[in-house]
């Protein structure tokens, strides 16, 4: 089985000053944070990792990645081995014509090595405002986006006439050197979008974590709907977070930084002002969320959920979590919220030498 490093740009340590409004110095500058992300995932390529992602964000201290074709782009020329992800792009937030263009330059510059693109269509009212989209408007850009993405890199000319977006004749050029239609991905959380993405011949990507019983449940859905409309089922792709320590309790003080991490989630997405997500609409199922995240026993709740342990533990765990979700990749976070840079890379190497070789002897399971 496939594992991935998932890069978390997160300077947790501002979120005081951020939401003081304050303008004042940056204790831990950005700068500095972005160093060491890219540091942790040149470091995951030399141990053996299969995977870099990199998310998209703006605006806040959550995930400082306005960009992950570009964060992808030059770690893809610093890295030798490691395939790239986009765990995702926010396709409402893009021109999708230029886009498709960074795909496929993409697509080129990585040689042999392949690109996973994980797409969403944004949760974040703060995000939608500073970049100037109705958030209302989610569902219907990403579906158009989706299309002209496509349709620019499987046709040799096209054009498009949506509600969103005109396109003229045009051709996406250079051409990529492969399709990478096999390799686009949704990631949700919603009920609503989960049966979306499947119909749109997207892949899974639980960029979120949960229980371990509700994994079965939520592939075999996605799966359902994807056969409903004549596909075959998809193997997803797990997002999650790994705390590893020679031992269970030093491993369980490092995952409580999880509880950091799921601050920050609260704080950027501030999906517990129901009123302002219930005027944008579309959104039911993320206010309830919002309650959730307010409350100290799902915080703690969020830890139980990650993957921390011993070596052994978590080679046990990492099973379990494939199986329930018919995963044919796992990636994981290993810095989050206000985890040190030593302390982080501690985490990657004890991995690396000890869970990492037995986890890439795992069989992958049928999807269900």
């Amino acid at each position: 089985m496939r594992f991935g490093y998932a890069i978390c740009s997160q300077n947790y340590w501002d979120w005081k000053r951020f939401t003081s409004g304050v303008d004042q110095a940056v204790d831990y500058p950005d700068h500095q944070l972005t160093s060491e992300a890219v540091k942790l995932a040149v470091l995951a390529d030399d141990l053996g990792f299969d995977t870099l992602w990199s998310t998209e964000h703006h605006f806040s201290p959550y995930l400082m990645t306005p960009s992950p074709i570009q964060m992808l782009s030059y770690l893809a020329g610093r890295t030798r081995n490691a395939d790239v992800g986009s765990a995702v792009i926010v396709l409402p937030w893009h021109d999708p014509v230029r886009l498709a263009e960074e795909i496929a330059m993409m697509d080129i510059m990585l040689g042999d090595r392949m690109l996973f693109l994980g797409f969403g269509r944004g949760a974040s009212a703060d995000e939608f405002d500073g970049l100037r989209i109705p958030m209302s408007q989610s569902r219907a850009r990403f579906a158009e986006c989706l299309e002209i993405i496509r349709r620019g890199l499987s046709e040799t000319r096209f054009s498009f006439e949506g509600e969103y977006y005109q396109i003229p004749e045009i051709e996406i050029r250079p051409k990529s050197r492969r399709d990478v239609a096999g390799r686009m991905y949704c990631a949700w959380m919603s009920p609503e979008t989960l049966e979306i993405a499947a119909k749109q011949r997207l892949g899974p990507l639980f960029a979120v974590s949960r229980d371990l019983e509700d994994y079965p449940k939520e592939t075999a859905s996605f799966n359902e709907a994807r056969a409903g409309v004549g596909l075959g089922p998809s193997a997803p792709i797990v997002i999650n977070a790994v705390a590893c320590a020679e031992s269970e309790q030093e491993a369980y003080e490092r995952a409580l930084h999880y509880q950091e991490y799921q601050e920050s989630v609260a704080l950027h997405y501030n999906w517990i002002d129901a009123e302002r997500y219930k005027k944008i609409g579309g959104y039911d199922y993320y206010i309830a969320k919002g309650q959730e995240l307010g409350a100290e026993q799902v915080r703690h709740d969020k830890v139980a959920k990650i993957l921390w342990g011993t070596p052994d533990q978590l080679i046990e765990k990492i099973k379990a979590l494939q199986e329930a979700a018919s995963a044919g990749e796992i990636a994981a976070f290993f810095r989050y919220g206000g985890m040190s840079f030593e302390t982080a890379e501690r985490n990657m190497r004890l991995f690396a030498e000890k869970v990492l070789p037995a986890v890439h002897g795992f069989s992958c399971p049928v999807p269900g």
